[in-house]
């Protein structure tokens, strides 16, 4: 994180938008955080994260010829774009890790800056790591990694 992301972190990302009264319209991608935005008097617009059809389209294709699907492994990813994703990753880790405990079949893909459990040292032979990578370039690194 280099000091710019530090410094928006510590103070709340995007507490220059809520503050700011000229900003009436947001979009975020969750319903929790449309809620806070509303909170603020801003009208919101939900906008899902999700891969595009052409991502889907291109990720299916690779993974045909790469992974056919006899081979029975489990591929779970997830992307982080800063290191403020670590809250978000927290929610989840303890599921990920009765999963990849129960099923050794899991594998887990963990892409751009993270930190995670040392409870992971279990099953850290399944996981695979990847520094940050751009969206566009996202599958070709995960599809090399595993």
């Amino acid at each position: 994180m280099n000091s710019l992301e530090r410094k928006l972190y510590e103070k709340g990302v995007g507490g220059e938008i809520l503050a700011d009264s000229y900003i009436k319209t947001c979009a975020t991608t969750t319903s929790f955080l449309a809620d806070k935005l509303r909170e603020y008097g801003k009208q919101v617009l939900i906008s899902k994260n999700k891969l595009s059809d052409r991502d889907l389209e291109v990720a299916n294709q690779i993974l045909e010829i790469r992974f056919p699907k006899s081979d029975n492994i489990v591929r779970i990813g997830y992307l982080s774009g800063t290191i403020s994703h670590n809250k978000d990753f927290a929610t989840v880790q303890e599921a990920l890790l009765k999963i990849m405990k129960k099923f050794p079949q899991v594998i887990l893909f963990l892409a751009g800056p993270l930190d995670i459990s040392p409870a992971f040292d279990l099953v850290k032979e399944r996981i695979v790591r990847s520094k940050f990578v751009s969206e566009k370039n996202i599958l070709k690194i995960y599809l090399k990694s595993i």
